[in-house]
């Protein structure tokens, strides 16, 4: 069944004719020797037993026995065919065919090897020993120029088999690769958040155990199981996750030793590491450069990593807290009506509709009355609509850096344009401040509203003296 595996149905075939014939030849010698009338040993008696076992059996399978016993065979011929070959003949071999009821069969080596005398077993065993230990001398001395980051003409097989039996990686190197590896597993520098979810099955296994030990029912919405952990305290929850994460890290540091000490993982992937960087330059360092220069690097990728993870993590924090500003709405209201006459008449109507969209949502939120909008909502809005329309603070210093003397010069209408465009400034990170400013504009929308009504007052009291003193003049006349 494990030839299956590896073989075809073609090449199944073919081993099956093989030791076939392999068996008939095998059986003809013996009867030829009984025949002769030497005397049975206890071998032959084996043999015996063995000839009235069929090679072929039941389902087409083929008898252990028999392919063993080939297989043998074939391993002692080898050596006699590779060291004397057979002398050219003048006349080509005659090939003779077999009867026609029966498969035509090439035997390979088998046929050509059978007038030789098989190498003794002893003798056979002797040679590959010599040459064992006459290769096992001349290793090491190699592994040593491997390690000197010179040529050598050793194998993979060869250096995994050194790589095994000596000891290559100093302990103190080892400690620092380890620990360097769990900081690069806590970092999740690879980003398959292995640690994260580690993390999360050892919280959830603590919670089923709290539950099942204290009897806590589960509530019924999904994942409530996250609602035992939201009830804990913030003191509980810090202990509980240190104790975890304590676990964890010595279970990684656990399980990279002991992968080192039964298959020499780390040693193997730094080896073959600084083989592939002794193939690519001309001039390779040693093994003890190589884990010097590793070491130092993996600490410094490690810094860089954390540097740029603590500038991402602040930019969302920066980006979340910005999403969180408020503004008044009519603040907001005023700037864009500023901006909607420089639009053209498609974004006109869209800008009046998400001004609306502003209102609906302020009064659903119900933040200070509704006078009040977070950045959140006005990105939601008006973010794709406005962007080709605002003017950002450093572009406005660029242009005007770049702006020569004569642009310099130019309309108030449009230096107020570009002004009205700005919506810098108008959403604050405290409510209070927002509602306090809407207060204030408001106030001064009022003041205003005041100022031109008594303006119209006036006038209209002016124009109406002027009326009567027309009517009198007429009188008067009259």
């Amino acid at each position: 069944m494990a030839a299956r595996l590896y073989l075809s149905e073609p090449q199944l075939f073919i081993l099956r004719s093989l030791v076939h014939a392999f068996s008939q030849q095998h059986r003809h010698a013996h009867a030829v020797a009984e025949a002769d009338g030497a005397r049975p040993t206890t071998v032959e008696t084996e043999l015996d037993k063995l000839h009235r076992v069929p090679v072929i059996g039941s389902a087409h399978s083929l008898n252990a026995q028999w392919l063993k016993r080939y297989l043998i065979h074939l391993r002692l011929t080898k050596k006699l065919k590779s060291a004397a070959p057979p002398p050219p003949s003048a006349n080509p071999p005659m090939v003779v065919a077999d009867p026609p009821t029966k498969p035509r069969v090439s035997m390979g080596s088998a046929s050509t090897d059978q007038d030789r005398s098989p190498v003794p077993w002893k003798v056979w065993l002797g040679r590959k020993l010599k040459k064992e230990v006459r290769s096992g001398l001349t290793k090491p001395k190699e592994f040593e120029r491997a390690l000197s980051g010179l040529n050598h003409p050793l194998g993979k097989e060869d250096i995994e088999l050194m790589l095994r039996t000596y000891s290559v990686l100093p302990p103190e190197v080892l400690q620092q690769e380890v620990e360097c590896r769990i900081e690069s597993w806590l970092l999740d520098m690879d980003g398959r958040r292995d640690f994260q979810h580690e993390l999360n099955v050892n919280l959830r296994r603590w919670i089923w155990n709290k539950m099942r030990d204290e009897k806590i029912k589960l509530p019924t919405a999904e994942k409530g199981y996250w609602h035992v952990w939201e009830s804990l305290p913030e003191d509980q929850k810090k202990v509980v996750k240190g104790d975890i994460l304590n676990m964890i890290i010595q279970q990684k540091r656990e399980e990279l030793l002991s992968k080192e000490r039964t298959k020499q993982v780390i040693t193997r992937e730094l080896y073959w590491k600084f083989d592939e960087k002794r193939g690519s330059s001309s001039r390779g360092d040693n093994w003890t450069t190589f884990l010097s220069n590793h070491i130092k690097n993996f600490k410094k990728a490690l810094e860089d990593f954390r540097v740029n993870e603590n500038d991402r993590l602040k930019r969302l924090a920066a980006v979340k807290s910005k999403k969180k500003t408020v503004a008044g709405l009519s603040e907001v209201e005023s700037k864009l009506k500023k901006m909607q006459p420089n639009m053209d008449s498609y974004h006109q109507i869209e800008l009046q509709k998400a001004i609306n969209a502003l209102r609906r949502t302020a009064l659903i939120n119900n933040v200070a009355k509704g006078t009040v909008i977070t950045k959140e909502v006005f990105d939601e809005h008006l973010k794709d609509l406005l962007a080709p329309y605002i003017i950002i603070k450093k572009d406005k210093q660029k242009a005007s850096s770049s702006r020569t003397s004569s642009a310099s010069s130019s309309s108030p209408s449009s230096k107020e344009c570009k002004d009205s465009n700005d919506i810098s400034g108008i959403f604050h990170s405290e409510l209070k401040k927002a509602v306090d400013r809407v207060v204030e504009l408001e106030s001064e929308r009022s003041r205003n509203s005041k100022l031109r009504y008594l303006e119209w007052l006036n006038e209209k009291d002016f124009q109406r003296s002027q009326e009567l003193k027309r009517l009198v003049s007429r009188t008067v006349d009259h």
